[in-house]
């Protein structure tokens, strides 16, 4: 999936600007990994607590 989705990047910047490109592409490759983590674990903590309101414990 990496591979495409930098492919489309490159193929759609200038190539003048391709190192910026494939850079900005890699920061967020890695932001929205941490992101989804987060957000999971926000998630998860949440189904938890209406659990345990649910269910008193």
């Amino acid at each position: 999936m990496y591979s495409p989705l930098l492919d489309t990047v490159t193929g759609v910047i200038p190539k003048s600007e391709i190192g910026r490109g494939a850079e900005m592409f890699d920061l967020l490759i890695n932001i929205s990994g941490s992101l989804g983590v987060a957000i999971s674990d926000v998630l998860r903590e949440e189904s938890v607590a209406v659990l345990k309101s649910y269910f008193g414990k």
